[in-house]
């Protein structure tokens, strides 16, 4: 029977998707590079949901500048992580940072933050503490 997380495109990839299932599902770190239009996002996707992992994607191909960076970082933290308890998380984390959430906007909460330009090495660092915290928040509550 064929594996429904194996899209027709994955195919010919399917050591690739298992070799990448494998190292979320042991909380790996890894890099996947390549030529542009090799499939290397469709592959992790279908890794990702394979392994019923959460994953972070930041297209750095639009980023222009170290504030872009982190408004796409910030941004796909905040997209990953809308559940109610999650962003009760972040924002009792965010109370102790230099940055926090925005629960105002229509259809979703955002991180915001004010720093000065020169400054943004400690909203960075608290950027990149994020998904380690809340994933370790939420697997403290299973």
């Amino acid at each position: 029977m064929p594996n429904p997380f194996v899209l027709p495109s994955l195919i010919f990839r399917k050591d690739d998707l298992a070799k990448v299932c494998t190292l979320l599902e042991n909380d790996r770190d890894f890099v996947i590079t390549g030529v542009p239009g090799i499939g290397r996002r469709t592959l992790i996707r279908n890794a990702a949901r394979q392994a019923d992992v959460r994953y972070l994607e930041i297209d750095c191909l639009r980023c222009r500048s170290a504030s872009q960076f982190m408004r796409l970082l910030a941004d796909s933290i905040s997209d990953g992580f809308q559940a109610p308890s999650e962003l009760a998380k972040i924002y009792q984390w965010s109370l102790d940072q230099p940055l926090a959430l925005d629960q105002t906007l229509p259809n979703r909460a955002r991180l915001v933050w004010s720093v000065a330009a020169g400054k943004e090495w400690a909203l960075f660092a608290s950027l990149l503490a994020l998904p380690q915290y809340l994933a370790e928040a939420i697997a403290a509550e299973s």
